[in-house]
């Protein structure tokens, strides 16, 4: 009870904070993230198998075939089939589904005795099928070893094989019918045969193609006890399994591939001495763990998957989604199909995605769409939120954009639901469109998967957007194409700091350990000298300041007038507006009759009157347009804007520039005077020292009160690094790609 009235009271918050919009989609979220938390963190299930975390039915999706377009594939003659053949008396129905295969193919047969082999022999030439080469191998590994070890030489002579063998299930009477059902989605028309070949023709990248698993076993998929040896074995192959990542592989073992995708597993060597002498086993053999293991194999040579469905027959009447497409090429198919391996699901569950949700871990999905894009990750579009930095980020994004013009774009929304209103201004952008050249991708609700392309070139504007980029999209593209895009890191200011000594921290501060991929674009002078001085970097690309051409267009030569125009933003603490209206008190307080001739202006945001006592004369218009804010900076005479970081702000460089004589700070590397004669510098930040310095400004505007003034222009100052040009970033972004 106590649960569901705090649940109930954040609710309430939410809805009045963010409105009803945001209040439904995070509703939403925690009621999938509840019913997503299964067992899959426990260490076994009640038997004691390692347990393991398989799909939601409603993401379990196999693509439907036949294709719509199969009649007119072109079939390819480079295919191994290999089949082990244990029970004789159902290989002439396998035999006789081959005849599907319409191009030439090259039968592979293997078995445990030549009795066995001399009736295969005479199944094949009663069928009709000449040239077959059978092999006769010890009883190990089951249909594995022999696939795996005994063929070993047979997949660099064909592109495709084709796995298949006589399978029984005797131990399950439920498993009736199983054989049936991979072979009738495997070759049980010649429709489904091209098809599937169709589909690798079109994806070169497409590495193995089963059947969504029969019906009756979907509830039996674990790791059973086999997760110690398929994680040993993959170890070898350089992957670092975890029981959190989805299970996915061919149940039942018989699956189309392209033989490079098996280079992985076939390049550890493995003999028949390394599989167990059979005795009957069900599971925990090496077999068993090399059947859960292909796709990740397939993953570790750089390929994808397929899952398909006829959807009709034993076995297909509730195995979940089924995808339908009209053509192979369909960049749908392995967005929607396709979930990678390597994810880790449950990192949405640890303590730092609930703690903090601007770390919850993106939901990604693999593109194979050739054409290249950049992507801007922003916090939010919603205009009430966006404030200098935001608007910056934008404009660069715009800027380089456009020397891309090959380029697709697409901005993605982490912190915040996006609404048709927040769009103005980008109307050229489709609102979650799954293509097209310019997309904005709401990526609040993390349920929705983001398609990742090869070519997909990411800057990314704050800490937060960038341990993103780092842990989930870099790493997805590692593994899924081999390589990671170069990237930027608009660098707005030392970061780490925003969130003091805390777990934050921690990860903000690792953000700046940037990789040879990464560019870093560092937004003003003074904190390229900050990032120099505390990182080492030399080679950064610096934004210099540059006054917003609204605001410099809209100036107006009017006269000055007492008005003390303050940058007041209670949210951002780094902004300091406690010591600002305490220190604007102060000044009132010694000096009230000057103090009553000057009215006091709170900009930046919106917040209640009450929060700016005991200030006398004030007014908060709050969140203004660029216009309503030149005309304040055309009128003002006085300006307070404190910043405690390296980075010199807009609002205090604005106000110089206008003509106020404006109080501000230095920072480490910053001093804030060297900009302007009109900016007066504070080395440390008290109520005190603000009410000193207010009533120094005070004192030197009073002169200028009456009469107008021209603009100042600001001062650029020495960088570290090379100046900011949207071609040079683009010639890097085409050019360039880190290992």
């Amino acid at each position: 009870m106590r649960r569901a009235l705090s649940l109930l009271r954040h609710g309430v918050f939410v809805v009045r904070t963010e409105g009803v919009r945001s209040a439904v989609v995070k509703t939403r979220r925690f009621l999938a993230e509840r019913r997503s938390r299964t067992s899959s963190f426990s260490f076994f299930s009640n038997d004691g198998a390692v347990s393991a975390r398989r799909p939601l039915p409603e993401s379990d999706i196999a693509l439907q075939i036949p294709l719509p377009v199969a009649p007119n594939a072109v079939v390819q003659n480079d295919i191994a089939v290999i089949i082990h053949v244990y029970y004789t008396d159902v290989f002439k129905e396998i035999l006789l589904q081959l005849k599907n295969i319409e191009s030439g193919f090259r039968l592979y047969v293997s078995t445990t005795d030549d009795e066995k082999r001399k009736s295969i022999q005479g199944i094949c030439t009663e069928c009709g099928i000449g040239g077959a080469e059978v092999r006769v191998f010890e009883n190990r590994g089951r249909d594995i070893a022999p696939k795996i070890v005994g063929f070993s030489d047979v997949y660099k002579k064909h592109e495709f094989f084709l796995h298949l063998h006589t399978k029984k299930s005797p131990h399950l009477s439920s498993l009736d019918g199983w054989r049936e059902y991979l072979i009738q989605n495997l070759i049980g028309s010649k429709e489904i045969v091209r098809s599937i070949l169709l589909l690798f023709t079109s994806d070169e990248k497409l590495g193995v193609v089963y059947p969504q698993h029969f019906y009756p076993i979907r509830e039996m998929l674990n790791w059973g006890f086999d997760f110690e040896t398929a994680k040993a074995l993959l170890g070898r192959a350089h992957w670092e399994l975890s029981k959190d990542s989805v299970l996915e592989f061919p149940s039942g073992s018989m699956f189309w591939g392209r033989s490079a995708a098996l280079a992985p597993l076939l390049d550890l060597g493995l003999t028949f001495e390394d599989f167990p002498s059979e005795a009957g086993q069900v599971d925990g053999t090496l077999a068993h763990a090399i059947e859960r293991s292909y796709l990740h194999f397939a993953e570790c040579a750089g390929f994808h998957w397929f899952k398909v469905q006829t959807g009709v027959g034993v076995g297909s009447a509730r195995s979940g989604a089924l995808l339908k497409v009209e053509k192979a090429e369909d960049p749908s198919i392995v967005e929607k199909v396709y979930l990678p391996l390597f994810e880790e699901p449950g990192r949405s569950d640890l303590l730092m995605g609930r703690q903090y949700g601007e770390l919850r871990p993106l939901r990604i999905s693999k593109s194979n769409k050739l054409k290249p894009r950049i992507n801007l990750l922003l916090p939010t579009i919603d205009p009430r939120h966006i404030f200098g930095g935001i608007s910056t980020a934008i404009k660069i994004f715009d800027e380089i954009c456009l020397e891309l013009v090959d380029f697709d774009k697409r901005i993605i929304v982490l912190d915040s639901p996006v609404e048709e209103g927040h769009l103005h201004g980008l109307r050229e952008y489709a609102l979650n469109s799954s293509d097209g050249p310019a997309v904005i991708f709401e990526a609040f609700d993390r349920r929705r998967r983001l398609d990742i392309r090869k070519d997909d070139f990411y800057m990314s504007t704050a800490w937060w957007s960038e341990y993103l980029r780092i842990s989930s999209i870099a790493r997805f593209q590692k593994k899924a194409f081999g390589r990671r895009a170069r990237a930027l890191y608009f660098m707005q200011d030392y970061e780490s700091n925003f969130v003091q000594w805390s777990s934050r921290w921690a990860i903000a501060e690792s953000t700046y350990d940037l990789d040879e991929s990464v560019i870093p674009l560092v937004n003003s002078e003074e904190l390229s000298s900050f990032i120099n001085h505390r990182f080492g970097r030399a080679d950064q690309i610096v934004v210099p300041f540059r006054v917003n051409d609204t605001i410099r267009n809209r100036i107006r030569m009017v006269p000055k007038e007492r008005i003390i125009l303050c940058y007041g933003r209670p949210a951002a603490a780094r902004n300091c507006f406690e010591i600002i209206v305490d220190g604007l008190s102060l000044w009132q307080q010694r000096n009230p009759i000057e103090a009553s001739k000057w009215r006091v202006v709170f900009l930046g945001e919106d917040f209640d009157e009450s929060k700016m006592w005991p200030v006398q004369n004030g007014a908060v218009p709050g969140k203004v347009t660029l216009e309503a804010y030149a005309e304040y900076l055309s009128r003002a005479s006085v300006g307070v804007s404190l910043m405690i970081s390296p980075h010199p702000s807009y609002p205090p460089l604005e106000m110089a520039h206008a003509g106020l004589i404006t109080v501000s700070n230095n920072y480490d590397t910053k001093r804030i005077s060297d900009r302007s004669g009109n900016l007066l510098g504070l080395d440390f930040v008290t109520p005190d020292s603000v009410a000193r310095a207010v009533g120094q400004a005070v004192s030197m505007a009073e002169e200028n009160v009456g009469i107008t003034m021209a603009q100042t222009e600001i001062r650029e100052l020495p960088f570290v690094g090379t100046k900011y040009d949207p071609r040079k970033i683009a010639a890097l972004l085409k050019d360039g790609t880190a290992g």
